[in-house]
């Protein structure tokens, strides 16, 4: 378990249940069943990951980039005339939330392009 994964929840939660009368063997044993209700509430109870580091797009008007948004200055924004994304300076997409609607960190590069 060195890798963290993310899943769904209620996947996991169904696909317990869906698979209760297979793993009990057919036979009504409570034990089993408790233990198996008792899986269902620690994925229930397990804390959801956080998405602020989610790459995702955010409203140049209501959440303008920093400078700790910018990686070598530039953030990726979309370019409201050419309906396009671009790099671009994350001051000049903070200050032109008219042209710029649309921003989102630049991505980590892969560890081994890093070099």
């Amino acid at each position: 378990m060195s890798e963290k994964r993310m899943v769904y929840a209620e996947d996991v939660i169904q696909r317990i249940r869906d698979l209760a009368p297979e793993i009990l063997g057919g036979w009504y044993n409570p034990y089993m069943e408790n233990e198996l209700e008792q899986l269902v509430c620690i994925v229930e109870s397990t804390p959801t990951a956080a998405d602020t580091d989610v790459q995702r797009w955010r409203k140049t008007a209501e959440c303008p980039p920093t400078e700790n948004d910018a990686a070598y200055g530039k953030v990726i924004a979309f370019y409201r005339w050419a309906k396009a994304a671009q790099a671009a300076k994350w001051d000049f997409v903070a200050g032109a939330p008219d042209t710029f609607p649309l921003w989102m960190p630049m991505p980590e590069l892969p560890e081994e392009k890093r070099s």
